[in-house]
């Protein structure tokens, strides 16, 4: 009687989410972007908890609104990757760093994920307005930044990958020593990697440089 009891109760508290993550996609579908900010709070806090793959589908939803480009909506963008970010640094209280994160072709503004801790991230496409801080980031798995545009300062620094690509990455001002992106990686920490995606061996490398 008391595991029948208990699994009532599981029941419940499933439904419940899955009612509340149905609100939360409501509201991040609504006109006032108040309205979907409050939809990402919500999301979030969701995803806090449930379990993996429940906060899998809160991830992706908040991913694909990103790569849903809406114009005028720079508010509710910065307020996703600050939630994410948060729920990526290695001394926060919730962690989503083992998900997987799809913002390929996304509009980013004023991005900060300076300490977060990736697991699987895909950045092939997206576009960078504003700063994009990647200091103190680790990538344990192989992020992809294939035709990235970054149109403000980008900066890599003490960033820890395994092996990366920055193949065909825009970058404005163009110059050897404006490139945001080059400036930004002058200190990368790298078990093997080139701007170009090939492998290297060198532990600190700068883009368009060979290892030696």
């Amino acid at each position: 009687m008391f595991g029948f009891d208990l699994r009532r109760r599981r029941d419940r508290a499933e439904r419940s989410r899955l009612d509340r993550f149905d609100t939360a996609t409501a509201h991040l579908g609504a006109d006032d972007a108040s309205d979907r900010i409050a939809g990402v709070r919500a999301m979030a806090d969701l995803a806090d908890e449930w379990d993996w793959r429940g906060r899998q589908d809160c991830i992706d939803s908040l991913c694909g609104y990103l790569r849903a480009y809406r114009q005028d909506d720079q508010d509710v963008r910065r307020t996703i990757t600050r939630v994410i970010s948060a729920r990526l640094q290695a001394d926060g209280g919730v962690h989503w760093s083992a998900h997987d994160f799809q913002f390929r072709g996304a509009t980013l503004e004023d991005v900060d994920f300076r300490g977060a801790v990736f697991g699987s991230a895909d950045f092939e496409g997206v576009k960078f307005c504003g700063t994009a801080n990647f200091a103190r980031t680790t990538f344990y798995e192989t992020p992809s930044f294939v035709l990235a545009e970054f149109d403000g300062n980008a900066d890599f620094s003490d960033a820890t990958f395994d092996w990366v690509s920055f193949q065909h990455v825009l970058d404005r001002p163009v110059g050897a020593e404006q490139c945001p992106v080059r400036r930004g990686l002058r200190r990368v920490t790298r078990r093997g990697c080139r701007p170009d995606g090939a492998h290297a061996s060198q532990r600190h490398c700068r883009p368009g440089l060979r290892a030696r």
